[in-house]
């Protein structure tokens, strides 16, 4: 899971400008107090930032609907074929899918339930056989 600031004493990313940016650049601290940048381009890095606040308020979402209580479930997609387990293997599907495929957090929570394998575990994924009833952000209780 890719923290969005090194701790709470430093400001949200959203709330610099690009001078700011700049300055945090030249003097070599903007890794060190946003690890998700990549520090060539202001406009490129925010939209990094952007889709990893989704990411973050999606997990902090889910997290509160179940109370805490994760259920593990296969998860089949382009690049993740395999036990998403916890929290943070959520985070890292979400990431490695809106980062290297370029789909939306949307996009993955609509992904149907698997209509075969009723003796294991859920799965959900982009394979043709995910054109079950239910969706993931379903099963991860997800309402909004």
């Amino acid at each position: 899971m890719t923290k969005l600031r090194k701790n709470k004493d430093i400001i949200d990313f959203n709330q610099l400008d690009e001078s700011k940016y700049l300055s945090l650049v030249s003097c070599d601290m903007l890794k060190f107090s946003y690890p998700f940048c990549k520090g060539r381009n202001f406009n490129e890095d925010l939209e990094t930032f952007n889709a990893l606040s989704i990411i973050e308020k999606t997990i902090e979402t889910i997290k509160a609907q179940q109370e805490g209580l994760f259920t593990p479930f296969w998860f089949e997609g382009n690049f993740w074929f395999k036990m998403v387990n916890n929290y943070n293997d959520l985070s890292d599907l979400l990431e490695l899918h809106v980062f290297t495929v370029n789909t939306s957090v949307k996009n993955i929570l609509n992904c149907k339930e698997c209509v075969r394998d009723r003796d294991l575990p859920p799965k959900f994924g982009f394979a043709s056989e995910c054109k079950g009833e239910r969706n993931l952000k379903q099963f991860l209780g997800l309402t909004q």
